[in-house]
């Protein structure tokens, strides 16, 4: 074989010999987040059996301390900034109507959509397209203490004794009755739906006729819409609607007799409906690494990722196959299972003060429900119109 030949031979051998170039690259993948403690711990678990599975590429986690959103934001005009984020579906409103976050309907098939429930998807949906992937979900549900009392099973029993019971004066906390009575906030094209119909009379005629002795204990100068839970940590109360976010809490200070029961119904066909909200990753409109985001984001709806979650975390998974081994949370999940979207449209900014003043004004102030309703109507039309006015929202809560 002439020389020429064999040199040719060789360097061809050689290259063969070689491993392909897209078999070495490593895609790093820029993940922001908030996340400390338990949420950190189950953050760096997912990462490190992801990449396990995955070892072509890397999840470049980066914990920002302060306002997370807005140094998002800061950051798209920039290729220091993110591929993917961790934040709250109260989020995803402005984040998609600024085009900060990319739609992800295109990934999303029928058996991602199976592996969480419907309610977090709506969450992370804004008109037509969805933004986010769901992570896990967050509301309220009835904490009881075991030793005081047995859970009620009508919304009439839990309202007998309101001097047993724990609740806020604000919408967020009552907002499942008036949905459980048909009510609506907003329409798809941002339409105000509070009192178009009976229902938000309906719903503060019952606050104001089951709040009686809660007028009774707080003076009608008092505006603080939140009510402590000292009195049910303290075992003198039996009965307090409060969050999933309180379990921790709650059962270092009553210990086994801290139970958790489902919000009773407000009539026999109209379940209460609680808010929900949710806990997502969205992908950043200018992603660099999209695919590897869109592959961390995908593994995390796994089911053993997400039972993970609630073992490590207590998250209340959105898979609706995830064990979960805590009972507490079990109930959360199942409440979850009944409960209502926030409205993902930024209009929703205007809405919690004019419903907070609402609330406060029929329970703490025993102020006529007609009055209330028009004047509730009076303030939201105002708000949106100055909303509409200069593109700028009200704070959402």
């Amino acid at each position: 074989m002439p020389k020429a030949r064999v040199l040719l031979f060789l360097v061809v051998c050689l290259l063969l010999a070689r491993p392909a170039f897209a078999q070495t690259e490593t895609m790093r993948v820029k993940l922001w987040h908030s996340w400390r403690g338990a949420d950190a711990d189950l953050l760096k678990a997912w990462i490190e059996d992801f990449q396990t599975a995955n070892p072509g590429t890397v999840i470049d986690a980066r914990l920002i301390d302060g306002d997370l959103k807005a140094q998002f934001e800061a950051a798209l005009r920039t290729e220091s900034g993110p591929d993917m984020i961790i934040g709250p579906s109260s989020w995803v409103g402005s984040l998609a109507e600024n085009k900060r976050i990319a739609p992800l309907d295109s990934q999303i098939d029928k058996t991602l959509r199976a592996q969480a429930t419907e309610v977090s998807w709506q969450n992370l949906t804004v008109g037509n397209s969805v933004y986010g992937v769901p992570e896990s979900n967050q509301g309220i549900a009835l904490f009881y203490n075991s030793a005081l009392a047995e859970p009620p099973t009508t919304f009439d029993e839990l309202f007998a004794k309101p001097e047993q019971l724990v609740m806020s004066y604000d919408f967020y906390t009552s907002a499942g009755i008036y949905f459980g009575l048909g009510g609506h906030l907003l329409s798809d094209f941002g339409i105000n739906l509070v009192n178009t119909d009976q229902s938000f009379s309906d719903y503060l005629t019952l606050l104001k006729q089951n709040y009686g002795a809660f007028r009774k204990a707080s003076p009608a100068t008092d505006r603080s819409n939140v009510i402590s839970d000292d009195a049910f940590r303290q075992g003198n109360v039996a009965f307090l609607i409060d969050g999933n976010w309180k379990i921790t809490d709650l059962r270092y200070y009553l210990g086994d007799k801290l139970k958790v029961a489902l919000l009773p119904p407000i009539k026999s066909d109209k379940p209460w409906m609680p808010f929900v909200t949710t806990q997502a990753f969205y992908v950043s409109a200018n992603a660099i690494n999209p695919g590897g985001a869109w592959q961390f984001m995908r593994y995390t709806l796994g089911t053993a990722p997400q039972t993970k979650a609630a073992a490590l975390a207590q998250h209340i998974p959105v898979n609706p196959e995830a064990k979960i081994d805590d009972p507490l949370m079990a109930v959360f999940a199942k409440q979850f299972e009944s409960g209502s979207t926030v409205p993902t449209r930024t209009e929703m900014g205007v809405y919690w003060s004019a419903l907070d003043d609402a609330v406060f004004a029929v329970t703490v102030r025993d102020a006529a429900v007609n009055d209330v309703t028009a004047s509730t109507t009076a303030q939201i039309a105002a708000a949106l119109s100055r909303l509409r006015n200069t593109g700028s929202a009200t704070p959402t809560r």
